[in-house]
This record gives structure tokens, sequence and C-alpha cells, in this order.
């Protein structure tokens, strides 16, 4: 049986999804503690006293699942927490209620509730939490998994059930989050997400605002303590100092990427997405000397490297890369170097960066991609010079623009082959583009879980702003492109797991993303109507839609703008349709 309950958090009411499956002989019970004038229960849930995490009197504003609270076996006392409707203090039922000698006490907790979290206690809904003894259950009942329930109902799901976790609101998490099955997600993945985001919650939320106002952003230390957590080399080969989980596949990078973008913008350990797109070419096609020199203090969190491929002149068109790099013997010691000269524009993390994975041009001008190879470039090496560059967005990262003059770089930092820089960078930019999505469909996600938040608790007109029509409409289009938007990037992610070569991803990973930036805008916008003129003030309730709104044009844009993508993607399909003729 299915039952709804609202939960207090954050002075609103959310809708809570439960499976009961003792419901149907314990709600006679209960109905039969309640007056049943005026009144109906739809819905009831414990909470377990002996857990600290909803033990204690502000659990809710904590924001804390109640989904977390069911254990084994029901404990001696518990709590449980009503909700019932069409009852109002003014009618028969409060009155009744109030007389009730089981319940007497329910009108004052209610009141004191209330006053608590600051509701409205003239309200239709109520949510009252009443501390019974096991006694009035004298077969106490058993706190099913929902897998139990299914079982018990005789039906098999396609994949594991997990437990709800986080948000319990529908679609303010993904689905597996709610309860629901899913034939991608193992344990380990459970494991993963669940310690990720105590880590995160812990160690970056609460610091979020000052390292965005900060004008030297998160420390650089973080990367350090976030792999010795076990997640900063999650995504790397354990080779190299990596610490990938157990049964590690693209799912696991979902999870990783997907739960740092739910901060909600600022780009705090954003460098670590910049590692991972400016490794994969040296772990591919490096030399063991780049290898050794390069990977174990990146993936560690002690060093850092960035990708650096645009130019103020070539930004999607890359075969225009301009900056040059000339080999020749260093006159001094005799060995091949290469002499790089040029300019850098919009290179991410270039203030924290130690090495960039950096494009140029070895070939003559007028060489085009035949002529574009990849070297690892120090940033410490003489005339090399970055600077921070403002931008639209909060920024507790960086963005950078690089000048090259004459810069020395040993031949022996070339990476791969001479001249072959532009297929590894096409193969690269899947994965730059699939992880882009992921930071992408949480943005969305939470621009719903703020937008539907304040639609509940808001009043206008007499009534809740989730009460007028045309708001729901806008939060059910939010939930419907967030949910389809994450189905596409998990069957991406199944492409990777499944060992489909980059090069054949070319096309998915290109729709992924422009559906991620276009599901992201359409979100931020229309969480931005809902909250009004809170949401173009950077305080407030409204400050995280505020900041979100304009994170949208930094994933619309790198990794390859909206309208390049769409061309490659159909550019492939017809080069297809042509070879069949």
């Amino acid at each position: 049986m299915m039952a709804y309950i609202y939960e207090v958090r954050n002075y609103w009411f959310e809708p809570v999804e439960v499976y009961l499956e003792w419901a149907k002989t314990s709600a006679p019970t209960l109905k039969a503690l309640l007056p049943t004038v005026g009144g109906e229960v739809v819905g009831f849930w414990v909470t377990d006293p002996s857990d600290p995490a909803t033990a204690t009197p502000d659990y809710k504003e904590a924001g804390v699942s109640l989904g977390a609270a069911p254990t084994a076996t029901t404990p001696t006392n518990v709590t449980w927490v009503i909700r019932w409707r069409g009852m109002d203090e003014r009618n028969a039922g409060w009155k009744a209620l109030s007389s009730n000698p089981t319940m007497g006490r329910v009108m004052k907790l209610r009141a004191d509730l209330c006053a608590a979290r600051g509701l409205d206690d003239k309200t239709s809904y109520r949510q009252i939490e009443v501390k019974f003894t096991r006694d009035i259950f004298p077969s106490a009942p058993t706190i099913p998994t929902v897998s139990r329930v299914k079982a018990a109902a005789g039906t098999t799901a396609p994949g594991p059930f997990t437990a709800k976790f986080g948000n319990g609101t529908p679609f303010t998490e993904p689905y597996w989050y709610q309860g629901f099955p899913s034939a991608y997600y193992t344990d380990s993945h459970v494991q993963f997400r669940n310690g990720l985001r105590a880590f995160i919650d812990a160690e970056i939320i609460p610091f979020a605002d000052d390292w965005i106002a900060s004008p030297t952003g998160y420390p650089s230390s973080l990367h350090e303590r976030f792999y010795k957590a076990g997640f900063g080399g999650a995504i790397f080969p354990a080779e190299y100092g990596g610490t990938p989980p157990a049964q590690y596949n693209a799912f696991h990078e979902l999870i990783l990427f997907y739960e740092l973008a739910r901060v909600g913008g600022g780009g705090i350990l954003g460098q670590l997405a910049i590692n991972s797109m400016a490794l994969p070419p040296i772990v591919r096609f490096g030399s063991q000397y780049i290898k050794d020199l390069v990977l174990r203090d990146v993936i560690a969190g002690r060093k850092h490297i960035s990708l650096a491929i645009s130019e103020p002149g070539a930004g999607s068109d890359v075969s225009n890369i301009a900056t040059t790099a000339v080999r020749r013997k260093d006159a001094a010691t005799g060995e091949e170097v290469f002499v790089v000269s040029g300019q850098k524009k919009w290179i991410t993390g270039g203030m924290m960066a130690h090495y960039f994975t950096m494009l140029v041009r070895t070939g003559e001008p007028g060489s085009g991609a035949a002529g574009l190879s990849l070297l690892l470039v120090p940033r410490d090496a003489l005339g090399l010079k970055i600077r921070k560059m403002p931008t639209q967005f909060d920024n507790a990262h960086n963005t950078t623009f690089i000048t090259l003059e004459d810069v020395i770089v040993p031949a022996k930092n070339l990476i791969g082959v001479e001249g072959a820089a532009f297929k590894y960078i096409l193969i690269n930019f899947n994965h730059e583009r699939f992880v882009i999505s992921c930071g992408a469909a949480a943005l969305a996600r939470e621009c719903y879980s703020e937008a539907i938040s304040e639609a509940v608790s808001r009043r206008t007109f007499g009534k809740r702003l989730v009460g007028h029509q045309v708001i729901r409409a806008k939060l059910a289009e939010m939930a419907r492109q967030i949910e389809s938007l994450y189905d596409t990037i998990e069957r991406l992610a199944f492409q990777f797991s499944s060992g489909v070569p980059d090069q054949a991803l070319g096309g998915q990973a290109a729709l992924t993303k422009v559906q991620a930036s276009y599901t992201f805008e359409f979100c931020a916008r229309e969480a931005s109507q809902i909250f009004g003129g809170s949401s173009i003030v950077r305080e407030g309730r409204g400050k995280r839609v505020e900041r979100m709104y304009r994170e949208v044009r930094a994933n619309a844009i790198p990794g390859g703008s909206e309208e390049i993508l769409l061309d490659l993607a159909i550019r492939q399909a017809v080069a297809g349709a042509v070879s069949k003729l």
C-alpha cells in the first residue's frame, strides 16, 4: 500500500511517498484513536528516538529525510507522524479531538509545533507529532524495505531497490534516490553516493558563500581532503593512485559530478572536473615519463592540471588554433624543445593549475587539424603569464587568460604523436560533455527543488502559490524535462560502462549536452518566475536561484556551444545516411 505524508522542513510542507507494508492493519488502529468527525488519516510514519539524526528537536530543519529513520524493529517508544485533512481548529473535529482521552494533548503539541516552525496554524493541512508507547500496537509492526513490500506483493523488480535518500519531495532527487528500482545501480553506488553527500554537506555547503565571496576562492587543500575521504581519486586508475570504488563504472562518475553540482553554483571543487578533462589524454597517449611526472600528484589533489584549448580566435573551431610550437634544439643544453607562442582564453582553473594539457600548432600555418599536437606545459615556465578573468557567474574557482611568449617546453613533454592531437581532443570532448551534462542536470533539479518549496510555502491572492494552475504547470514541465534529461545521461553512462568506443559516441554526447543546457536554462527561468523579485537579488530566499541563473551560459557554451553540437550530431547522421546510398 502506498501512503503519503508531509514532513515539516524549512517551514514548508513537502510530500514524501512511502511504502508501508503494515498500513492495512495499523491504519484502522490509528483511525480509531482519532475522532471521525471532520477528519481523515491519510498517512503516518515512524521515527526512531534512538537514532540521533531523528531524535533531536530540530531534525527536520536539518534536512534529514524521514525515509532514513525506520529500522527493522519498532523501538519501545516511537513517534508517529500523522497527517490528516479536512480539519480546522474552528470545526467540531478539533473540539472532539481535544476531548479524546488518548489524544487530548494533541492540540497543544500541534500548536507548539506550528509555533516553533513558524507555520500558519490556520491552514486545513496539519502535521502533528504524537508520542505513543508500544502497547498501542500489541504486535509491534516491522518496518519493511521497499523490496520486502514488493516481495510480499509477489512482484519482481528489474533492478535493486534502494533505501530512500535525501529530499523526499517527488522529482527533487533522482528516481533511484527515492526508492524506485533501477537496472544500473548497486550497493557500491549507494554507498558512494551516501558518503559523498555527507562530505559535501559537512565540508563544502556550510562554507560555500564565504569561498565564493573570497578573492582567492575555495582552498586548494580541499582537494587533498576530498581525495583522502575516498572521492577525489574515485574516477582515476588505481595504478596511478586512483581510488575507484568496488565495481567502478561511469555511474560512479555521474554520481560524483551530480552531487558536487548540488551546491548550486560557484565552482567549488571545480578543479576536479577540469583535472578529469585534462588527464585522459595523458593516461591514454602520454609517455611513461609524463605519466610519472603528473598523474599521482594530480590524482591525490596535491597538484592540478588544466585543459588549454580555446583561444581568442578559436573556440568551437578547434582546427583553427593559432598558438605555435616550433621544434628546435636548445642552444644551451642541446636537447630537443618546442618554443611555444600564442594566447589561450577561457582556460578554467588556470590560477590553480601546475600544468596545462595544451593544444598547439606544430604544423605549418594553414595545416588545419593535421598540424595540431598536445604538449604538457608547466605553469612555471618562463614566458608564461596568467591572469584571472571576471565572469558572469559566481566563481570560487577561476577562468583565466594565458599569454605565452617564446616559452621553452622539452620535446619529451609531447603527449602522444605529433600531429595527432585533433583526434585525441575529439575523443576527449565526449567525456567533457558527459561531465558538464551531469552537473547541469543537478543544477536544473536544484532550480525545481527551490521553486516547488517556494510555491508551497508562499501565499498569493489568498492561497498558496502552488494553488494556481499556471504555477503547477511550470513545475510539471520542469520535472518532465529533468527526468527526461536524467534518463538520457544514464543512457550515455551505460554506453561508456559497456565499453562502446568514445569515437562512436560523438553524436550521443553532443545531443546529451545540448539537452542538459536547454533543460537547465528552462528550469532556471521558470524558477525565477516563481520566485519573482526574490530571484533578481543576491540575498534572501531566492539567492540560490539567482546564482544558478547566472550559471546557465557557463554550461551552454563550454565543451561546445549548442549550435555547434547540434550540427555535429546531424552531420554524423547525414554522413551515415549518405554512405548507404
